[in-house]
């Protein structure tokens, strides 16, 4: 049927031969369980062509979903957002006090032009901006290059152990009696580092200037490249992320947002 999105779900070893609707809807890659719960809620949903009675619907392995026209209509308008967030701010889930990026997704803070359809409907961007995925979080402590999306496909893309792209940092550092970073550390950091238990890798770490380096990774382990300078004796003064696969953060001034295109991206 035109316009039509299908999929059949697959059972995966060692789970329940059922599973929620939502969560093998993002698992085959139609959307994020947050929008499968929003096209199910409003019917733009079949399951072996019936409309589920609710969200928390659970299937069988062999169940054919299907994203009617209306619904792959929604889709094909999420949107994706890359904000350069400062230090001091959380990427999600604060804590009482705290300032969360999506707090920043304010009209006057957006860069560059809106289409127009958005222009019509900031109200409704305003709104929807909770309910967006932050792909690859930044620490309280870390500025740089964050992405907020609402489209499941993009956050996995971002996200996923499956699709593992490079993420490049700039850091400052300081070196006990203030001296240059020695080129011994220099030579540690390009090694595998263990840490409690965990082997932290980098794919690239290079001087670039007297007190800063530039990092490349394709692990994100928490608070990797701080704990990787901690083990070498190097304290992280400055963290920023410039660049996530293709997607660079170039001149996007500090505490601003613009739209990200889906060339950008894929």
């Amino acid at each position: 049927m035109e316009g039509v999105t299908t999929a059949r779900n697959q059972p995966i070893d060692g789970e329940q031969p059922t599973q929620r609707l939502a969560k093998v809807m993002a698992r085959q890659g139609l959307c994020s369980k947050r929008m499968a719960d929003r096209l199910i809620a409003l019917g733009y949903v079949t399951v072996d062509g019936v409309a589920p009675p609710t969200t928390g619907m659970f299937i069988p392995p062999d169940a054919e979903i299907r994203i009617l026209p209306a619904g792959q209509r929604m889709l094909d308008g999420q949107l994706t957002i890359m904000l350069h967030k400062p230090r001091g701010v959380v990427s999600n889930l604060p804590k009482p006090g705290q300032r969360q990026a999506s707090d920043l997704i304010t009209r006057e803070a957006h860069v560059g032009p809106i289409a127009p359809e958005l222009t019509r409907t900031w109200d409704r961007i305003g709104g929807r901006i909770a309910s967006f995925h932050v792909a690859g979080r930044l620490d309280f402590d870390s500025s740089g290059l964050l992405i907020l999306t609402e489209d499941g496909t993009v956050a996995r893309l971002l996200t996923s152990d499956q699709h593992i792209l490079d993420k490049e940092y700039t850091v400052a550092v300081t070196v006990p009696g203030s001296q240059p970073v020695p080129s011994g550390s220099l030579m540690r950091l390009s090694r595998p580092i263990h840490d409690a238990g965990e082997t932290l890798r980098a794919e690239l770490v290079e001087q670039i200037g007297p007190r800063t380096l530039r990092f490349v990774l394709r692990e994100g382990r928490k608070h990797q490249i701080r704990r990787m300078c901690r083990a070498v004796g190097l304290n992280v003064t400055g963290l920023q992320r410039i660049r996530v696969g293709r997607l660079a953060l170039g001149d996007l001034p500090v505490g601003r947002w613009r739209i990200v295109t889906p060339d950008e991206i894929m």
